[in-house]
C-alpha cells in the first residue's frame, strides 16, 4: 500500500522514520514528508499489462502519487471476489472510482507505481504471476493474498528498496532485520542480514528465512525484536 494508506496507529509511532512502500516501489522519508527513491511503472507499459489482464476473468486498480484508481464497473464487482472483511473495507474505502481507468491514465499522463488484480481462481492467480513477467520483462509480479496479483516496474521489490534504505542511512543490508509473510516479502526476506518468517507465511517465506517466529496474531514481530535486538 502507499504511505497514506497505512494505518496511523503506525505512521504516527515515533521512532518510525522511513517507509517502504507499494512493495519496493517508494522510499518514504516520513520526517521530511517526501520520497527518497521511486521505482514506477512507465504508463506505456502499464497500459500494455491493463490491457492483458482484460482477457480475464478479474478487476484490477492502480496505484499512483499516493493515490489509488478504479473503473466504476470494476469497483462494482469487489465482492465477489472473496475479500476478507479488512480488506473488503479497504478497497472500498480506499479506490478512487473513475468511469474508465485506462482513460483516466492516459489523461494524467503520468507513471504509476504498482496495479494489481484480484482473481477468483488459484490457478488464474498462478498463471499471472509466470505469464505477466515473461509477456512483459519490465514487469515484476507478486501476490501478498491469495487472490490477488500484485505489479510492479522490474527495478521496484521491497529486496531492492532496503538495499536503497540502508545505503541511505550509513549501513548495508547486513544490518537490516526483517520480518514477512507474503510473497512479496520474499526478496526482502533473502536480502535482510537476518530474514525472519511469520508462522503463518506462505511456503516461499518460510523456506527462505532464517529463522520463524510466532504468526500475527501471536506477537511474533516483538518476539523476533525481544531475540536479536536485545
Amino acid at each position: 500500500r502507499f504511505y497514506g494508506m497505512l494505518p496511523e496507529v503506525i505512521r504516527d509511532l515515533p521512532f518510525v522514520n522511513y517507509v517502504i512502500t507499494v512493495n519496493g516501489a517508494s522510499i518514504y522519508d516520513v520526517r521530511k514528508g517526501k520520497n527518497i527513491a521511486e521505482a514506477n511503472i512507465p504508463l506505456e507499459n502499464a497500459l500494455k499489462v491493463m490491457e492483458y489482464l482484460d482477457g480475464f476473468d478479474c478487476i484490477y486498480d492502480c496505484y499512483m502519487e499516493n493515490g489509488a484508481w478504479i473503473s466504476q464497473k470494476q469497483w462494482d464487482r469487489i465482492e465477489e471476489f472473496d475479500l476478507d472483511v479488512h480488506y473488503l473495507k479497504m478497497w472500498k474505502e480506499q479506490r478512487r472510482r473513475v468511469p474508465d481507468l485506462k482513460s483516466y491514465l492516459k489523461q494524467q499522463g503520468r507513471d504509476i507505481q504498482k496495479t494489481q488484480c484480484l482473481v477468483k481462481d488459484g490457478n488464474l492467480r498462478e498463471r499471472l504471476l509466470k505469464e505477466v513477467p515473461y509477456f512483459f520483462p519490465q514487469i515484476n509480479a507478486t501476490s501478498s493474498l491469495q487472490n490477488n496479483v500484485e505489479f510492479n516496474d522490474i527495478h521496484a521489490s521491497k529486496g531492492e528498496a532496503l538495499k536503497s534504505l540502508a545505503l541511505h542511512i550509513g549501513c548495508t543490508e547486513e544490518n537490516v532485520l526483517s520480518f514477512g509473510d507474503g510473497l512479496n516479502d520474499l526478496s526482502m526476506i533473502k536480502t535482510a542480514g537476518i530474514g525472519i518468517a511469520m508462522a503463518n507465511s506462505c511456503k516461499e517465506v518460510l523456506n527462505a528465512a532464517d529463522d520463524i517466529v510466532s504468526d500475527c496474531d501471536h506477537d511474533g514481530v516483538a518476539e523476533g525484536i525481544e531475540k536479536y535486538c536485545f
